[in-house]
């Protein structure tokens, strides 16, 4: 049996802080995809009024 590492107390603080910063930025990257999945309908919306203003925007520089 492979003998067990002692850590000392400080180093075990920061390795549970370094473990805790690495969920909070997964939560945060998860809520952000979520938000990004919420919002593509609405980035559909907004690509396709943005196309039509173009189209508008080049015939008005046609003339």
């Amino acid at each position: 049996m492979a003998k067990r590492k002692r850590t000392s107390v400080p180093a075990a603080v920061a390795d549970f802080d370094d473990a805790n910063e690495k969920v909070r930025r997964a939560a945060r990257i998860l809520s952000d995809a979520e938000d990004i999945r919420s919002n593509t309908a609405f980035m559909k919306q907004v690509k396709a009024e943005v196309k039509i203003q173009q189209a508008a925007l080049t015939k008005v520089m046609k003339r």
